[in-house]
């Protein structure tokens, strides 16, 4: 996934769970499956929290929109990227990052 982010193909949208499978030299099934029994979570679920991980960094640093983190990020419209922050974090990334400008 680093990968992905530091080549910037992140721009051309959500790392897809081939593309990460053929990084690891597994088939996406087997992928999915191990997640699944690993971590708990499918390997499209485990891609959104790395995302929502750099997009809590993003918007602290408070550089950019959120508009402009989510296409960043490679959501190809900022309401689905606002639904999954809030789905993995409990709230919306401007209540996070009102929310951390208090702190």
């Amino acid at each position: 996934m680093f990968e992905y982010v530091e080549s910037k193909k992140i721009q051309t949208g959500i790392p897809r769970i081939d593309w990460i499978a053929e990084k690891l030299e597994v088939s996406h099934r087997y992928l999915n499956d191990m997640l699944k029994v690993e971590a708990g979570k499918t390997a499209i679920d485990n891609a959104n929290l790395f995302l929502i991980a750099i997009a809590k960094t993003m918007l602290l640093e408070n550089k950019s929109s959120i508009s402009e983190i989510a296409y960043d990020l490679g959501f190809e419209y900022s309401q689905y990227f606002s639904l999954i922050f809030k789905t993995r974090t409990g709230i919306s990334p401007s209540a996070f990052i009102n929310k951390n400008k208090l702190n």
